[in-house]
């Protein structure tokens, strides 16, 4: 799983970077923009293709949390798959953009 939230200064202090344990849905889920775009931009596949991996992650997941068919606002990914053990739930901020962007992959 990619660094939602790049810590550059570990980076710059060598420190090796990792997708954290608790992460938004919504920032997994906004990623596919970015990621698209680079593609798009570069001529490099290679963003589309982990976008892809992530949202089949992501899809596989859907039913396995504590209300199927919905992801938990916060998730683990640190692990793949990812962890949905949350038991929080928003089709709002922190979890919108993964419901609005899917569809679209």
């Amino acid at each position: 799983m990619p660094v939602t939230r790049f810590p550059w200064r570990n980076y710059v202090k060598g420190k090796v970077q990792k997708a954290g344990s608790t992460v938004l849905v919504a920032e997994v889920g906004s990623l596919s923009l970015e990621f698209t775009k680079l593609s798009q931009l570069t001529g490099d596949m290679q963003y589309y293709d982990a976008i892809q991996r992530i949202y089949d992650d992501l899809e596989q997941g859907q039913g396995m949390g504590l209300l199927p068919g919905m992801w938990p606002v916060v998730v683990d990914a640190s692990k793949t798959p990812m962890a949905y053990k949350g038991d929080s739930f928003s089709l709002g901020g922190m979890s919108d953009s993964v419901y609005e962007y899917l569809g679209t992959q």
